[in-house]
């Protein structure tokens, strides 16, 4: 399991280092932790091991002030990105490339549990000032 966190975390930052992506790094693998944790069901380590990042990613997230919900008993999460800037123009393709990233990042992380998630009812809630003036999504 080290070899494979390993190898998945080093191909991570090579990669976020080609698209100058700042990616958050926690270099604490928790070997006990893990092998306490999976001993008695390692047909389904992987499954763990995903939970046990989701967790952490979660975790840090509240705690530096990202905006989501996880409604667990719809099997949903819900992501939000604020974005302010002192430019008139495009600011809110930085929320929805911000939330569609989130998002693309939770359906990664959890493909090997399951393939049928969906991303869907991506839209602006929002937006203030800029060229084309003020917008307030209308449920429909």
């Amino acid at each position: 399991p080290y070899m494979e966190y390993k190898a998945r975390r080093d191909t991570l930052k090579k990669y976020s280092e080609m698209i100058n992506l700042d990616v958050i790094y926690k270099d604490e693998y928790g070997l006990r932790e893990f092998t306490k944790n999976t001993i008695n069901i390692l047909d389904n380590r992987c499954r763990y091991c995903y939970y046990s990042r989701l967790d952490e990613v979660a975790r840090y997230a509240k705690e530096n002030g990202y905006d989501f919900e996880i409604d667990e008993d719809n099997n949903q999460i819900h992501a939000f990105a604020t974005v302010k800037c002192k430019g008139k123009t495009g600011v809110e393709m930085e929320a929805l490339h911000a939330v569609s990233v989130t998002l693309l990042t939770i359906y990664d992380m959890c493909k090997a549990i399951s393939k049928e998630m969906e991303i869907k009812d991506i839209h602006l809630l929002k937006k203030t000032g800029g060229k084309s003036g003020e917008f307030n999504w209308q449920e429909k």
